[in-house]
């Protein structure tokens, strides 16, 4: 009589929980058929070969069923955010930086907006997260609006790849007159004036139409000068909120100036006017004079010849770009009087006394093109230009310019608000568009994310190798992510040697060398900063075939389980590792980061496709059920995802998704727990699909028909199906959290 199945038997016979797959693989291509057309589920455009390094393989989420249980309802209250939260708010910071329209939508807060703690520097990658939870709900079920939604995101990104490949171009919106110019914020443009401008005069008047759309300090109306020693400027805001007008030949300390009163107000137009002559200075603010110092004698003429004339931005590389509209500017080679300058509050200047500035006018009613005429008679041409200039490659494409990633190969040392993790950013992206292809056949989103490919290795591969090496090696600037495993699944799709060699191009060789050499040198690591790195060695071992690639990851596997690994299957502590074996003493309430554990999670599914070692499987019991699954908070929202950014074990701590101050800490709103049940999981991700050997046929699961927490079902849990990655619940991520480093999109700032 055969001997009775023990667990570990049973975890290695039915390969449960095999990760989330991003990919459907299978022993030879083709498209799925039998199920998957039966069900009218979505046929994925192709299904790609597994690597041979493989002895079992994953089932693709469209044959995989889910049932009745703890898993579904986890994914139902995803796939409502999925629904309802508006794309266009994701699609605004990608729109913004390539000076297109965003439609009127609100960019997402937190980690993914302009201000707070992370000074934009993470917008676009809760883009990618989300067409990555898009493709995987539309794989797993079908609905049409979830392909729509992924057409109308990877169209709305081919436009901006367009738009960032050509020359800034005006965008025409109502004046107050007639037409004007927008500058939406975050598009970092400005208008380029020629050099005669202001005509060396010594008599002066200026005058301009602003809508301001952001209260930040010190945005440039107008900044003529040489640097920040000899200039002349017009802010909508200075650090008390007003408007003030300045010159100095002796930088900030010698500045002759004029203060408003009151701020200008936002999303309304507001009229600016500076009169200079005979030593006094007088500010207007609507036709009304608002300040006058009649100690000014620099002018102009005194300034003599200046290398840059500005609409919009600031020779203080610090000072935001202005964001908002402008209309009718105009320069006048004396002081109007009051009366002058009360006139053109109602009228265009051509209509009024003063008549169009002698020396320049520029009405802004372009509706097409970079250029702006001069109607003074002087023929002064403007041009929108960009602050960074343009992209280094046409396949560049991001929310926000390239100066990130070219501060990062200079960097020495970790600047997270100068650079944040552009790479992992760039991950996000490329993963997602990987994602809608797969899921849509779409061709634009591998076009894109092709050229993405191409753009980073135009990049990378011209940098010496010590460069690599130090910037990989900095904490959080260089962190990037998964993008090796994204690369190789780009290589696999594409066939081009150029992106297998930029996928090797992220190597941080001590560290590869190290765990090679089974060496432990994990204490004091950012952990979500090294996790991906290894599942990104196991693919480019199956691509390249280097063993060092493979062995590094098997032996980090096992220098986090179990020495570094929490009850729950968590580890870290306040994102960081500590000492080999030192568990108790780390406990707190910043403990096993829920990314930790999902990326955990996908290199035990890729280290289990290699080799079926029992104890993989054990590990992603562990923490599927009593981590991932749990990151969830049972209510709906289309707005966030409400899940957890920590799960901290001190005693009594109540899990949380709220808000709050802090790089790195937990994100969304809070809510009390049974002590009974406060380890026990819900997962907002796809968790895993269930395995075959590569050798068999690949019979359709059905999938859980349920699954209960309760621990009287931990063993009958082992023997089931695993559920479907997507099944389980799509994911808003590939990294694991609704925002990485965010709190979701719609939250309040804290």
């Amino acid at each position: 009589m055969a001997a009775p199945l023990s667990r570990r038997a049973l975890l290695l016979a039915t390969a449960v929980t095999a990760g989330t797959p991003g990919l459907s693989y299978a022993a030879g291509g083709g498209r799925p058929t039998g199920a998957s057309a039966a069900s009218g589920r979505p046929q994925a455009p192709a299904s790609l070969p597994a690597p041979a390094a493989w002895s079992v393989r994953p089932f693709a989420l469209e044959d995989v069923t889910l049932g009745r249980g703890v898993f579904a309802d986890k994914r139902r209250l995803m796939l409502d955010h999925a629904r309802g939260y508006d794309v266009n708010r994701l699609l605004q910071v990608f729109r913004a930086n390539a000076g297109l329209s965003t439609l009127g939508a609100v960019a997402p807060g937190g980690w993914e907006g302009l201000d707070g703690e992370a000074n934009g520097n993470l917008r676009g990658h809760y883009t990618g997260h989300f067409l990555t939870m898009l493709s995987q709900a539309y794989r797993s079920t079908g609905e049409q609006v979830f392909a729509e939604r992924i057409g109308t995101m990877v169209g709305a990104l081919s436009e901006v790849r367009e738009a960032l490949r050509r020359d800034p171009a005006v965008l025409s919106v109502a004046g107050r007159f007639g037409t004007a110019a927008e500058n939406p914020r975050g598009s970092y443009q400005y208008v380029d004036l020629p050099a005669g401008v202001l005509g060396g005069a010594a008599a002066i008047t200026l005058a301009v139409w602003v809508k301001p759309a952001h209260d930040g300090a010190w945005a440039r109306v107008l900044d003529c000068g040489d640097d920040t020693t000899r200039y002349l400027y017009l802010a909508a805001r200075n650090a008390d909120g007003v408007p003030r007008f300045a010159v100095t030949t002796g930088g900030p300390g010698g500045e002759q100036g004029l203060d408003g009163t009151a701020p200008l107000p936002l999303n309304e137009w507001s009229h600016l006017a500076v009169t200079l002559a005979d030593g006094t200075g007088t500010l207007y603010v609507d036709g009304t004079a608002v300040a006058r110092n009649t100690g000014m004698t620099l002018t102009p003429a005194a300034l003599g010849a200046l290398a840059d004339h500005w609409l919009g931005r600031s020779h203080y590389p610090a000072d935001p770009v202005f964001a908002g509209a402008f209309e009718e500017f105009n320069v006048w080679s004396r002081a109007l009087t009051a009366a002058e300058i009360g006139a053109l509050r109602d009228s265009r200047a051509a209509d009024t006394p003063a008549g169009r500035g002698d020396l320049a006018s520029y009405a802004f009613d372009e509706t097409s093109g970079g250029t702006f005429a001069d109607a003074s008679g002087r023929e002064l041409t403007a041009t929108l230009r960009r602050t960074w200039g343009g992209p280094s490659h046409p396949g560049f494409l991001a929310a926000y310019p390239e100066t990130q990633f070219i501060r990062l190969e200079s960097m020495t040392g970790s600047d997270y608000t100068q650079v944040w993790a552009p790479y992992y950013t760039a991950h996000k992206i490329l993963q997602g568009l990987l994602d809608a292809h797969l899921a849509t056949g779409d061709d634009r989103a591998l076009d894109l994310a092709s050229g993405m490919g191409d753009w980073m290795h135009s990049r990378l591969s011209k940098l010496p190798a010590a460069t690599l090496q130090r910037m990989w090696g900095i904490f959080s600037s260089g962190e990037f992510g998964g993008i090796v495993e994204a690369v190789c699944e780009l290589h696999t799709r594409t066939g081009r040697p150029e992106h297998l060699a930029l996928a090797r191009l992220f190597d941080l060789d001590r560290l590869i060398d190290a765990c090679a050499a089974d060496t432990d040198v994990l204490d004091g690591l950012h952990a979500n900063q090294h996790i991906p790195i290894f599942t990104g060695l196991a693919r480019l071992h199956d691509e390249t075939g280097e063993e060092r690639y493979l062995t590094a990851a098997r032996n980090f596997w096992r220098m986090v389980v179990p020495h570094r690994m929490y009850a729950i299957g968590g580890t870290s502590t306040g994102e960081f590792w500590k000492a080999r074996g030192v568990i108790a003493g780390t406990i707190g309430a910043t403990t096993a980061e829920t990314c930790c554990a999902y990326n955990m999670l996908k290199l035990s599914r890729t280290l289990f496709f290699h080799e079926q070692d029992p104890a993989y499987m054990d590990y992603y019991e562990r923490a599927l059920y009593n981590q991932v699954l749990g990151s969830k908070r049972d209510l709906p929202d289309a707005e966030k995802p409400l899940v957890t950014y920590f799960v901290g074990l001190t005693p009594g701590h109540v899990r949380t998704t709220r808000p709050s101050r802090g790089r790195r800490a937990a994100r969304a709103r809070a809510w009390r727990v049974p002590r009974s049940t406060r380890t026990r999981c819900t997962s907002p991700r796809p968790t895993a699909a269930p395995c075959t050997s590569i050798s068999t046929a690949r019979p359709r699961s059905p999938g859980p028909s349920g699954v209960s927490p309760s621990p009287r079902a931990r063993t009958s849990r082992a023997s089931r199906a695993a559920p479907s990655p997507s099944a389980a619940a799509a994911p808003p991520s590939r990294c694991g959290c609704a925002s990485r480093r965010g709190r979701p999109p719609g939250s309040a700032s804290p």
